[in-house]
């Protein structure tokens, strides 16, 4: 969805990927290779990764282990915002370990299904509960994908 919305707004979009592992190896051999002189553009402009106070340093550490620059950028902070629910959950879906700290800490996942956006957020999740699916992908369509695997009636069944 970010790719269409900067095409939208003219600016151009070379690699989409779903995680920074995913991107690290897309644009790490754009860089180190430059013998095609297609690949220049990478090494002749500035590389900017816009992230969050947590985020995780595979792509700076791979572009580190390159010798390439990259310009981190911290746009946001992430805060956490902890409240209790009194109330048992069926099925939560997380979408960041921060997440997953923020409701634990005053919550517990309990019996409740898990479904978690990616790979990093389930590492967080197994910490509290093996009761968990990770989304092949990571959209809100995957997750609930990775639900209706889990539980194919679940989206059916009609609330009281």
């Amino acid at each position: 969805r970010s790719a269409q919305k900067l095409r939208k707004e003219g600016i151009p979009v070379q690699i989409v990927a779903d995680s920074a592992a995913a991107l690290a190896a897309a644009l790490i051999p754009l860089g180190t290779s430059a013998k095609g002189q297609e690949n220049r553009v990478l090494l002749d402009s500035p590389v900017y990764y816009f992230c969050g106070n947590q985020h995780l340093k595979t792509l700076p550490d791979a572009f580190a282990s390159a010798e390439m620059a990259l310009e981190v950028q911290i746009i946001y902070q992430s805060q956490a915002v902890s409240k209790a629910f009194n109330t048992a959950f069926e099925v939560l879906f997380f979408y960041s370990p921060s997440g997953v700290a923020a409701f634990c800490q005053e919550n517990t996942i309990g019996t409740a299904f898990v479904v978690a956006i990616g790979p990093t957020t389930a590492a967080a999740v197994a910490l509290h509960t093996n009761n968990c699916a990770v989304a092949k992908r990571p959209s809100f369509a995957h997750m609930l994908s990775a639900l209706r695997a889990h539980d194919p009636n679940r989206l059916n069944k009609k609330t009281p």
